[in-house]
């Protein structure tokens, strides 16, 4: 939706996914504080259901708004549901009852099972049931109505798929915040501050937080550099995230060091590195989504931008399982994510000019 409201190479196009992201993480700022709360303070099963009502706040703005897309609307040029569309939307939510039952049920079936599984036959099986699906649709014969790829439009899906790899490495390490680094807040933090201990939860907010207020100045400098003969192409706006991130893991394997010789640090320590974090994911995610909608052909656009989300959705696995993985090599998790994000950021700066050619000028 986003993407189609900007003309090709039009230059507001990454501050304009800078300033979406911004109101996506207004959503998250409240989140820690809201959710947060409740979970630690009365019980995790309220602040989970907090979670669900501010799901359904959005999806009713959405609704109520959707008319000032225009064009871009997901209804065509309908301005207001009707009663037959608000009819539907009341039938798929019945029906979504029953479903989310069939789906614990068949779960708790085949859930000890698939536990049980290594983590390479688990990716296995989803890449397996991704190709079934793509198979199928071969063979139900919708694909053959539509043209078939150019050469061009192969090599800029190529560009994004070779770039999905490499954001494996920012998530992976990115989305340490909700696991190891809460427990760093939890544990390791002295979070007292004027005879009021700080929830660990609240930590979360900071990344959020610090989107919001440097959002509109990175917006800014990509809107003047996409100006200027100076313009940064894509992938080294996501390389030059990797290394910030990498720099972020420095500063918090200094804290790690310091709270095993001392017990706990101050909480400017985590503040410094969800600062750092948090600016390298705005060179990072929002250009990235960005750069999906500049270069999918629009008939398989929705797909890539699924894809781009499938190499979110890897990283967040990695991301619970490193520790695991690397206990038995003896590497510290923190040293490892450093080389890992500044390795993966350095390779991609390196390979940005055979990018480019493969997005023939649209990153």
């Amino acid at each position: 939706l986003l993407g189609s409201l900007y003309r090709e190479n039009d230059p507001r196009r990454d501050g304009g996914f800078t300033f979406f992201y911004m109101g996506v993480n207004t959503g998250a700022f409240l989140a820690p504080l809201i959710a947060g709360t409740l979970g630690e303070k009365v019980g995790w099963h309220y602040g989970f259901a907090a979670a669900g009502v501010g799901m359904c706040l959005g999806l009713a703005q959405f609704v109520y708004g959707q008319d000032k897309l225009g064009t871009a609307g997901f209804i065509g040029n309908k301005t207001r549901l009707d009663k037959a569309d608000w009819m539907h939307i009341l039938l798929i939510a019945c029906g979504m009852v029953p479903l989310v039952f069939a789906i614990l049920a068949v779960w708790s079936a085949i859930g000890p099972v698939w536990n049980s599984l290594p983590a390479i036959a688990k990716l296995l099986v989803v890449i397996a049931i991704i190709a079934g699906l793509w198979f199928s649709n071969k063979l139900s014969g919708k694909a053959k109505t539509q043209e078939p790829l150019n050469k061009e439009e192969w090599q800029r899906i190529f560009a994004i798929l070779i770039m999905g790899f490499f954001v494996v490495f920012f998530w992976m390490g990115f989305e340490q915040a909700g696991g190891t680094m809460s427990l760093f807040a939890d544990k390791q933090t002295d979070r007292h501050l004027l005879g009021w201990e700080i929830p660990a939860s609240y930590f979360q907010a900071i990344n959020p937080l610090g989107i919001v207020l440097m959002g509109p100045f990175i917006a800014a400098i990509w809107f003047k550099l996409g100006q200027s003969r100076f313009a940064i192409p894509t992938p080294a706006k996501m390389a030059i995230g990797m290394i910030i991130l990498g720099l972020g893991f420095v500063v918090l394997a200094i804290a790690q060091s310091e709270a095993d010789r001392v017990g706990q640090v101050g909480p400017l320590w985590l503040v410094a590195v969800f600062t750092l974090h948090t600016l390298g994911e705005l060179c990072l995610s929002p250009v990235g989504l960005s750069m999906v909608t500049k270069l999918a052909p629009a008939r398989v656009g929705a797909m890539m931008m699924g894809v781009w989300y499938l190499a979110n959705a890897v990283a967040n696995y990695l991301a619970g399982v490193m520790e695991e993985l690397l206990k038995n090599t003896g590497f510290p998790l923190y040293s490892f994510l450093v080389a890992s994000s500044i390795g993966a950021g350095i390779v991609l700066l390196l390979i940005t000019p055979l990018l480019k050619k493969l997005m023939h000028g649209k990153g």
